[in-house]
């Protein structure tokens, strides 16, 4: 069976916070630029934010007769918001008096992932082609069941800040973005050391916002394969007891972090993984 799909989605008026009495970016005092210099920081929440999505899909998926079943699913899509949520990537906008200039892709935007998975009922204990007998040899190697889920998909968007309030506005750090270099973020071979190309960003002056876009990086994707090993034991109608053999990120694949987009020493360097190595479990479920 082959499947394909196109989604769209559109979002107005999503509330985003902004702070009303935000100073203007610049050297002097703080409060000489406030626009109501007799009160402090009025943090506002309004409905004029905006969202866009878009996704081509493809679902492939086939049954053999031999007990062997594979789907595979590819999606193709992009997010793009002012705000990904009133709390999302960014608490307040860099400038409150530029909403429009948060125009990004979305903090959870994913471009690309593949998902491929296979089952296969092994050809053991009753009713199979091998060892076709019921009581203990079909309790001992019947009914096994083993599966593989392996996905792909590229990483998420990283905000690139300076780690300091260099518009000057009390509020700025964390918000604050790099200056754009006009280089591009992409390397030919990303690693941990760096992930992505720290000369498309410099340090903006003292007292003024960055012209880096919002979330204008990419983070390390995902590449991971987990297998499973079940079999069901049959107690009465209704009743069965599974046991399951699950293995996570079976190749022990080093799945990379985050990397740090805050302007520094380790600026576009990863320092940890996404997901754990290797992990193994046992379980039984009783299903009734």
């Amino acid at each position: 069976m082959f499947e394909g799909s196109y989604t769209g989605s559109i979002g107005r008026r999503l509330e985003g916070l902004y702070n009303a009495n935000e100073p203007l970016a610049g050297t002097s005092s703080i409060p000489s630029r406030l626009p109501f210099p007799e009160i402090g920081e009025a943090q506002v929440v309004y409905g004029d934010d905006k969202s866009n999505y878009n996704a081509l899909s493809v679902r492939v998926q086939r049954r053999y007769s031999s007990g062997l079943t594979f789907q595979g699913a590819y999606t193709w899509s992009h997010s793009m918001d002012d705000a990904s949520a009133i709390r999302g990537d960014t608490l307040v906008p860099q400038n409150a008096r530029c909403i429009s200039c948060e125009y990004a892709p979305s903090a959870f935007d994913v471009k690309e992932r593949f998902v491929l998975s296979i089952v296969y009922d092994l050809p053991f204990g009753k009713g199979k082609k091998f060892v076709n007998m019921g009581g203990v040899a079909n309790e001992v190697i019947g009914g096994w069941q083993i599966g593989s889920i392996y996905s792909v998909q590229t990483g998420i968007p990283g905000y690139p800040t300076p780690g300091s309030d260099q518009s000057n506005t009390g509020i700025g750090q964390g918000r604050d973005r790099l200056n754009a270099t006009g280089i591009s973020t992409v390397m030919s071979s990303p690693g941990p050391n760096m992930w992505f190309n720290t000369a498309a960003y410099s340090l903006e002056p003292f007292g003024t916002f960055g012209s880096a876009g919002r979330n204008s990086f990419r983070q390390p994707g995902r590449n991971d394969v987990d297998l499973t090993m079940l079999k069901n034991f049959r107690i009465r109608e209704g009743h069965a007891l599974q046991f399951r053999y699950e293995v996570f990120n079976s190749l022990n694949h080093p799945n990379w972090g985050t990397a740090n987009g805050t302007w520094g020493a380790t600026f576009g360097r990863v320092t940890s993984t996404g997901i754990p190595m290797r992990q193994m479990q046992f379980g039984l479920k009783y299903n009734f």
